[in-house]
């Protein structure tokens, strides 16, 4: 039965409206609201017996869980929420009923001391997880492979120059001549780049110091070719000196046997010369 005050203005009532209808004409309502394949929900009012339930019977006969879970103890986790819902309070609870688990969230009807179960059984409402927890084990290991990928990707853009100045470096030390003309392959602008740059640098001011010292060193040599033929002039000179040391020894020697030769033939002609007298 609902009943409404009929007013004139703001007068006081000049009477009531009683509406009467069927027990079930409310349950009718409620059956379309739930979760699920076996969705329902249910109304009680401020004392706990049903007025809207999926079976007519609960309706019909006013059941009240709560006085029956002072008797009954399998209804007592049922009669908890129920006693929630007659205070008008707001929140989720789950209980066991009928050999089944089920879960239901509870708010009071506005402007009435009734109160609105809706719910569904906790296998229908964990189906969905079981599929959302499906599909989070798949996308997470589609995004683990995809970042696996991508970390290959980036791993190898850090090593592959490495790897490269590496082998370069290899190359120029461990070579029979060491080549100061190779130089490391840039492939990047990061820090690794930066760092092939400054070895690239190195090599260069290597270089040049090398060129300076073999420069410096084909000085040294020409000088020193320079000295060599100055020492074999001077030995070529003192050599010829010798040669005219010797000439010189043996024309006084010449003139010796000449300046002896005169004397004896002065003497004998000063012999000669006193045989006569004058």
């Amino acid at each position: 039965m609902v009943a409404v005050p009929i007013v004139e203005g703001t007068s006081k009532p000049m009477g009531i409206l009683f509406a009467v209808m069927d027990a079930t004409w409310l349950s009718d309502i409620t059956d379309m609201i739930g979760y699920g394949k076996k969705r329902y929900s249910y109304v009680i009012n401020g004392q706990g017996a049903f007025i809207a339930h999926p079976n007519r019977d609960y309706v019909l006969q006013q059941r009240n869980f709560i006085e029956e879970a002072k008797t009954h103890k399998d209804f007592t986790r049922l009669a908890a929420m129920l006693t929630k819902m007659t205070k008008g309070e707001t929140g989720y609870d789950e209980y066991p009923f009928g050999g089944a688990d089920r879960i239901f969230g509870y708010a009071p009807i506005p402007e009435t001391s009734w109160s609105l179960a809706v719910g569904a059984y906790t296998a229908d409402v964990f189906k969905q997880t079981a599929v959302l927890r499906f599909s989070v084990i798949v996308g997470s290991l589609f995004f683990t492979v995809i970042g696996i990928i991508l970390i290959l990707l980036i791993a190898r853009t850090i090593t592959r120059p490495i790897n490269q100045m590496v082998r370069t470096l290899n190359e120029i030390i461990s070579g029979d001549v060491t080549d100061l003309s190779k130089r490391i392959e840039v492939l990047s602008f990061d820090e690794t780049g930066q760092m092939a740059v400054l070895v690239n640098r190195t090599f260069e001011k290597v270089a040049a110091l090398v060129k300076e010292m073999l420069v410096g060193s084909q000085n040294v040599i020409t000088g020193s070719r320079n000295i060599g033929q100055i020492t074999a002039e001077v030995a070529s000179g003192m050599n010829e000196m010798a040669i005219g040391a010797r000439q010189i020894t043996t024309s006084a020697n010449r003139v010796n046997e000449i300046s002896r030769t005169n004397n004896e033939s002065i003497e004998t002609l000063l012999a000669e010369l006193r045989r006569f007298k004058v």
